[in-house]
Protein backbone atom coordinates (compact mmCIF):
# COMPACT_ATOMS: atom_id res chain seq x y z
CA UNK A 1 0.00 0.00 0.00
CA UNK A 2 1.25 3.44 -0.84
CA UNK A 3 0.90 6.13 1.80
CA UNK A 4 2.22 9.66 1.96
CA UNK A 5 2.44 11.88 4.99
CA UNK A 6 3.73 15.37 5.62
CA UNK A 7 6.19 15.69 8.47
CA UNK A 8 7.24 18.87 10.22
CA UNK A 9 10.86 17.78 10.54
CA UNK A 10 13.38 17.90 7.74
CA UNK A 11 15.75 15.07 6.91
CA UNK A 12 19.31 16.18 6.30
CA UNK A 13 20.28 15.36 2.71
CA UNK A 14 23.64 13.60 2.52
CA UNK A 15 26.40 15.37 0.60
CA UNK A 16 26.96 12.35 -1.63
CA UNK A 17 24.39 9.99 -3.07
CA UNK A 18 24.85 6.29 -2.46
CA UNK A 19 25.56 5.84 -6.17
CA UNK A 20 28.18 8.61 -6.48
CA UNK A 21 31.02 6.11 -7.12
CA UNK A 22 29.15 4.16 -9.80
CA UNK A 23 30.04 4.00 -13.47
CA UNK A 24 28.93 7.27 -15.14
CA UNK A 25 26.08 5.79 -17.24
CA UNK A 26 24.68 4.03 -14.16
CA UNK A 27 25.04 7.21 -12.12
CA UNK A 28 23.17 9.16 -14.82
CA UNK A 29 20.32 6.64 -14.85
CA UNK A 30 20.10 6.65 -11.05
CA UNK A 31 20.02 10.45 -10.95
CA UNK A 32 17.20 10.40 -13.52
CA UNK A 33 15.25 7.83 -11.50
CA UNK A 34 15.71 9.92 -8.37
CA UNK A 35 14.46 13.02 -10.17
CA UNK A 36 11.38 11.16 -11.40
CA UNK A 37 10.37 9.57 -8.09
CA UNK A 38 10.93 12.74 -6.06
CA UNK A 39 8.84 14.89 -8.39
CA UNK A 40 5.35 15.79 -7.17
CA UNK A 41 3.76 14.47 -10.40
CA UNK A 42 5.04 10.99 -9.54
CA UNK A 43 2.93 11.04 -6.37
CA UNK A 44 -0.06 12.31 -8.35
CA UNK A 45 0.45 9.49 -10.86
CA UNK A 46 0.54 6.85 -8.13
CA UNK A 47 -2.64 8.28 -6.58
CA UNK A 48 -4.31 8.29 -10.01
CA UNK A 49 -3.36 4.65 -10.62
CA UNK A 50 -4.73 3.63 -7.22
CA UNK A 51 -7.97 5.50 -7.95
CA UNK A 52 -8.30 3.94 -11.43
CA UNK A 53 -7.67 0.50 -9.97
CA UNK A 54 -10.40 1.09 -7.39
CA UNK A 55 -12.88 2.25 -10.04
CA UNK A 56 -12.13 -0.78 -12.22
CA UNK A 57 -12.52 -3.10 -9.24
CA UNK A 58 -15.87 -1.54 -8.35
CA UNK A 59 -17.08 -1.72 -11.95
CA UNK A 60 -16.12 -5.38 -12.23
CA UNK A 61 -17.80 -6.15 -8.92
CA UNK A 62 -21.01 -4.38 -9.94
CA UNK A 63 -21.22 -6.38 -13.19
CA UNK A 64 -20.96 -9.72 -11.42
CA UNK A 65 -24.18 -11.53 -10.46
CA UNK A 66 -22.54 -13.53 -7.69
CA UNK A 67 -19.34 -15.19 -6.61
CA UNK A 68 -19.87 -18.19 -8.91
CA UNK A 69 -21.03 -16.14 -11.89
CA UNK A 70 -20.03 -17.39 -15.32
CA UNK A 71 -20.05 -13.77 -16.42
CA UNK A 72 -17.01 -13.07 -14.27
CA UNK A 73 -14.74 -14.06 -17.14
CA UNK A 74 -16.66 -11.98 -19.66
CA UNK A 75 -15.99 -8.73 -17.77
CA UNK A 76 -12.41 -9.69 -17.10
CA UNK A 77 -9.83 -7.75 -19.09
CA UNK A 78 -6.36 -9.36 -19.08
CA UNK A 79 -4.58 -6.00 -19.28
CA UNK A 80 -5.97 -5.08 -15.86
CA UNK A 81 -4.10 -7.90 -14.17
CA UNK A 82 -0.94 -7.28 -16.16
CA UNK A 83 -1.01 -3.58 -15.37
CA UNK A 84 -2.02 -3.63 -11.71
CA UNK A 85 -1.15 -7.09 -10.37
CA UNK A 86 1.06 -8.99 -12.79
CA UNK A 87 -0.82 -12.13 -13.75
CA UNK A 88 1.15 -15.36 -13.74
Amino acid sequence: MYDAALFKWKVAKPDLDWFHDCWDPVKGVMMGVRRVVTHMWFEYSVCALVTINGVILLAQTLFMDGPSSSEADSIYAPWVSYFFVGRE
